[in-house]
């Protein structure tokens, strides 16, 4: 019992207890862990405040976040220094959960009590329901996996110890009603996707699979029109026919992906030449802008490598005194040492790190150097 527990807490730090990236923001953490718990509280609250108001595309002194957080602006050179929207963004979360797990605080407002009740206000507010994440799954009937792509959207979470002594990230009801508040349409597809019936999730796998056993649209046209069909989101549709086919251990779109012969990449990069939009070509085909675009890539590939190139032309090489001009010259390139290579230890299959000390020392070519090379050879 005692391993398993130990397993679970390790799992739990390594899934949530994640590093607060920029040094300045680590920095602060660990200045505020010793101030008094009461603080911690406050600050813990200022953070999740702070996290609300940031604005992309912007940039922050640090002064601002540490008088947001803390109350007090610091002297130091820091400062000034500047954190970026997207690091605040990534990292307040973090700090945010790092700074709940340090309190031990509980999920039942007992804490505030322990605190001293001056204190249990900056907890949440008085009554308020923390739904854990297996509560909150249940609450908008959707999976665990739907809830860590909403934190990543913004929804933010504590550390909390449940019922028994059990850690585990907690949701603030007014956090959850906020984000749902913010994200009304994301909120209302995630929970349609377990409130279709299983008779209509059966009917839109029969039409996914009749579409697919046509042939000629790829899987992401059958689930749009599967989609436009039944006027569902199209994420409803192919989480649908992604969990269809984890359950049964079989594919649906057995034949979307109808492989393009020779005389079809051909065709598709004639046309790309001729200079047909992308988007043309991918509806023309049945096939993605991606996959166009791998076929036009492996093309040009395949042509440059056919292609046999002796030289490349200069016009400097058709003058009458071509030939004394560029070869007239001595090149003056250091050789490399002869034997540097010859000895069998200096081999990256047995010795790498002496192998790459040794190729250091082959003098390397300058600009100069390499564009006379290169004129000379092709002449």
């Amino acid at each position: 019992m005692i391993k398993t527990l130990d397993f679970l807490r390790f799992s739990y730090k390594s899934k949530y207890m994640q590093k607060i990236k920029n040094p300045l923001l680590s920095q602060l953490f660990m200045e505020t862990s010793f101030v008094p718990k009461g603080q911690q509280l406050k600050q813990l609250a200022a953070a999740e405040e702070l996290y609300k108001i940031v604005e992309p595309d912007r940039q922050y002194p640090y002064e601002f976040i540490c008088f947001k957080i803390t109350g007090y602006r610091p002297k130091s050179k820091t400062a000034q220094q500047t954190i970026n929207s997207k690091e605040l963004i990534d990292d307040l979360p973090t700090y945010v959960l790092r700074a709940s797990a340090r309190l031990k605080l509980r999920a039942d407002q007992s804490a505030g009590v322990r605190l001293g009740m001056a204190d249990a206000k900056w907890l949440t507010p008085q009554g308020e329901k923390i739904y854990s994440i297996d509560a909150l799954s249940e609450k908008f009937n959707v999976s665990k996996r739907t809830i860590e792509r909403w934190r990543k959207r913004g929804l933010l979470c504590r550390k909390y110890i449940f019922g028994r002594g059990v850690s585990g990230i907690g949701f603030s009801s007014s956090a959850v009603d906020e984000f749902a508040g913010k994200n009304a349409e994301l909120v209302k597809k995630a929970s349609q996707f377990n409130t279709t019936s299983p008779a209509a999730k059966q009917a839109i796998i029969d039409m996914a699979q009749q579409l697919g056993s046509q042939g000629g649209l790829s899987r992401t046209a059958i689930i749009k029109k599967t989609a436009a069909h039944f006027k569902r989101a199209t994420e409803t549709v192919r989480l649908i026919a992604a969990d269809y086919e984890k359950r049964h251990k079989k594919q649906i779109f057995k034949n979307t992906h109808t492989l393009l012969g020779s005389k079809e990449t051909s065709l598709i990069y004639s046309m790309y030449e001729s200079g047909a939009a992308i988007e043309r070509i991918a509806d023309k085909f049945n096939k993605s802008v991606s996959t166009i675009y791998r076929i036009i890539d492996r093309k040009r590939i395949r042509t440059l490598l056919a292609a046999k190139i002796d030289y490349i032309m200069s016009d400097e090489f058709q003058k009458p005194d071509a030939q004394g001009k560029i070869l007239a010259a001595p090149v003056s390139v250091r050789r490399m040492p002869k034997g540097l290579l010859r000895k069998t230890d200096v081999r990256p299959d047995k010795n790498w790190q002496e192998f790459v000390e040794t190729i250091k020392k082959i003098p390397a070519l300058n600009r100069e150097q390499e564009v006379e090379l290169f004129r000379r050879y092709n002449f």
